[in-house]
C-alpha cells in the first residue's frame, strides 16, 4: 500500500513544509519512498509515501502527463493499466514509465474525470490539472483503499488516513457525536463521516471534482452496483451451469490481474471457502509457485491450520504457518497508533502478526477479505432472506419507539 495528501488551496498559498508534515504521518503505508508536488502558482500541493509494487525503476510519483499539466498521486494498483496503456498509445499519448500510475494522467486527458468509469483497481489518487484549476479525488468501487478529505471555504485537504489531516493546524479535533452514535449502534462509523466532525470519507465509487478557482465541490458517483436480475434468485432465468460459468471466467481473469506485480506476492490461507476459492484460482493463474500463510493456535477449537493445510496441499501452494501466542497488551498498543477512527474488529491481531510474518517473504498478499459481502455468507444475511416478516418487524415496533 502507498499513503498519498495533500491541500489545494481557494486563497493562501499551500506550504511545502506542510505537505512534508502531513506526508510524514503516512511513512508506515510506504517505506520505499517519497515524492512531493507544490504547483508553482501555490494552489495545490501533493505528497505520496511509495511502497513499489509496480515499476519499481521508473514508477516514481508524483507522476504528470508530457507537458506537466496534469499531476497525480495514486494509493492501490490499478489492474488493467496493460490494457488502458495500449488503449491510450493508440491514441497518440505518449508514456516515460512503465507504472499503472501514468496511465490516470493520460486517461484523463482522453476523458476527463470520467476517465474512473474505465478502471479496474483497488485504488485511491488525487489528480491536479493546474490549467483548469481543478482536483479530482477519487476513490475504488468498493472503497477498499481508504480516502479521507476535509472542505472548508479556504481550500481542499485529504489524505489516506486522518491523522495526516491532524498535522494541520487548521484541523481542528473536535469528535462528531452523531458518528460516535453510529459506532456504538454499528461498531463501525459509516461513511461519510468520520470520527471527527468535518472529515468526511469518500464514498465507495466517487470522485469529488474541486473547483480550486470558484472553491465549488461537485460529488459525482463513477459507479454504481448493478442491481439483479429478475427471477430465478435474481439469474435472470439463466441456469446455473451459465451462471457458474461466468464466475469461473470472473474469477480467472481478477486473479490474472491482480497477480501482477513486480515484486514477490502470496496469500492469506484460512479453512474457508474463500481464501480457498483464491488459492485455487491464484494456483492456475500464477506461472511460480504461489506462498500460503496461515495462523494457529495452541487451543485447537480456534485453529483453522489442519484445513489450511489440506487445501495448501490440494492447490500445490508454498505453505507457512505462523503459531500465535502474541502479547495482547503490547499488540494493542502498537496497533492503535494505526487506527484513527473506534475500531471493533480484534481479528485485527491475527491479522496484524500474520502480515509482520508474512513480509519477511512477500510484498502483497492476496485475502478473502469481502468474500462474506459478496457472496452473502453472513448468517444475518441467509436469516433475512427466509423471514416472512422481511422486515415489517422493525416497522411494527417504530411507533412505540416514537413514543418513547
Amino acid at each position: 500500500m502507498c499513503g498519498i495528501c495533500g491541500k489545494v488551496s481557494f486563497g493562501r498559498p499551500v506550504e511545502r513544509e506542510l505537505v512534508r508534515k502531513m506526508n510524514a504521518r503516512l511513512v508506515h503505508r510506504g517505506p520505499d519512498e517519497e515524492g512531493f508536488h507544490v504547483s508553482a502558482d501555490g494552489r495545490a500541493g501533493l505528497g505520496i509515501r511509495r511502497l513499489k509494487i509496480i515499476d519499481l525503476e521508473t514508477g516514481s510519483q508524483p507522476i504528470s502527463n508530457e507537458t506537466g499539466d496534469v499531476t497525480v498521486v495514486l494509493n492501490g494498483e490499478i489492474y488493467n493499466y496493460i490494457e488502458l496503456r495500449e488503449e491510450l498509445r493508440k491514441r497518440g499519448h505518449v508514456f516515460s514509465t512503465k507504472s499503472d500510475t501514468e496511465v490516470l494522467v493520460h486517461a484523463y486527458e482522453s476523458s476527463g474525470p470520467d476517465f474512473a468509469r474505465g478502471l479496474n483497481g483497488m485504488f485511491a489518487f488525487a489528480l491536479w490539472d493546474r490549467t483548469k484549476k481543478l482536483l479530482v479525488l477519487g476513490r475504488d468501487r468498493m472503497g477498499i483503499k481508504p480516502l479521507y478529505a476535509r472542505r472548508t471555504a479556504e481550500g481542499i485537504s485529504f489524505a489516506s488516513e486522518i491523522k495526516a489531516l491532524l498535522a494541520d493546524p487548521d484541523c481542528p479535533r473536535e469528535i462528531d457525536p452523531i458518528a460516535l452514535d453510529d459506532y456504538f449502534s454499528l461498531l463501525y462509523v459509516p461513511g461519510p463521516r468520520s470520527v471527527f466532525r468535518g472529515i468526511e470519507k469518500l464514498e465507495p465509487g466517487h470522485l469529488w471534482i474541486c473547483d480550486a478557482a470558484t472553491g465549488q465541490v461537485e460529488v459525482r458517483s463513477f459507479w454504481e452496483r448493478p442491481m439483479p436480475a429478475a427471477g430465478n434468485g435474481g439469474a435472470g432465468g439463466r441456469s446455473w451451469e451459465d451462471v457458474s460459468a461466468e464466475l469461473d471466467g470472473l474469477f480467472r481473469d481478477a486473479l490474472k490481474l491482480q497477480l501482477r506485480s513486480d515484486v514477490p506476492n502470496g496469500l492469506f490461507l484460512s479453512s474457508g471457502l474463500d481464501s480457498a476459492a483464491i488459492a485455487c484460482y491464484a494456483s492456475a493463474a500464477s506461472s511460480a509457485r504461489v506462498k500460503s500463510f496461515t495462523v494457529h493456535f495452541r487451543d485447537e477449537s480456534y485453529s483453522e491450520r489442519d484445513g489450511a493445510r489440506l487445501i495448501a496441499r490440494a492447490c500445490g501452494t508454498e505453505h507457512e504457518e505462523i503459531l500465535l501466542e502474541p502479547d495482547v497488551r503490547d499488540l494493542i498498543e502498537r496497533t492503535t497508533d494505526f487506527f484513527d477512527e473506534p475500531f471493533a474488529d480484534t481479528s485485527a491481531i491475527p491479522t496484524w502478526l500474520l502480515c509482520e510474518f508474512a513480509r519477511r517473504k512477500i510484498t502483497v498478499a492476496l485475502s478473502g477479505e469481502g468474500g462474506d459481502e459478496l457472496f452473502a455468507g453472513y448468517p444475518t444475511y441467509l436469516g433475512r432472506s427466509r423471514s416472512p416478516s422481511r422486515g415489517k418487524a422493525a416497522t411494527s415496533f417504530s411507533p412505540g419507539i416514537r413514543r418513547t
